[in-house]
């Protein structure tokens, strides 16, 4: 989100969080979900500088091919071992998932940072009333489940 529109954002009294924050995720879960979200990418991406195919693939690994497609799309019917078996398979390391995840972790670090040091301003400045996107969302859903 560009910072112009995250300013008018807040400044109409919302608050700019993440999924995990939307979610309650505690610091496991989220490194857990980042690494499948980098697997899949990771995976998918080898498997294109591979030249392989998602049929080839699929049958390099003894799977069918809408499986191929669960896993690259980081899919939780898929277990970590088959997103794990699948990404070695083209070529992936642990040092290329290390790497990444750990880039992706220090980009929320920061945000998370700065969004702190947005809090402490705010608290500074006059009270104004704010919205949640969490909350919204959570009413939205407890409705739609009403039917």
């Amino acid at each position: 989100m560009d910072a112009k529109k995250r300013k008018r954002l807040e400044d109409d009294g919302w608050e700019i969080g993440d999924v995990g924050e939307l979610l309650g995720l505690t610091p496991g879960e989220r490194l857990l979900v980042e690494m499948r979200v980098q697997l899949s990418y990771q995976l998918r991406s080898l498997r294109k500088e591979m030249g392989l195919t998602q049929k080839a693939l699929a049958e390099q690994l003894g799977v069918h091919q809408p499986r191929i497609v669960l896993i690259e799309h980081g899919d939780e019917k898929v277990s970590m071992d088959q997103l794990l078996l699948a990404y070695v398979a083209v070529g992936g390391t642990l040092e290329m998932l290390t790497k990444s995840v750990t880039t992706v972790l220090a980009r929320e670090a920061k945000a998370r940072k700065a969004k702190a040091a947005r809090r402490a301003k705010q608290a500074k400045e006059p009270q104004k009333q704010t919205r949640s996107v969490s909350t919204t969302r959570k009413k939205s859903v407890e409705r739609v489940g009403t039917f």
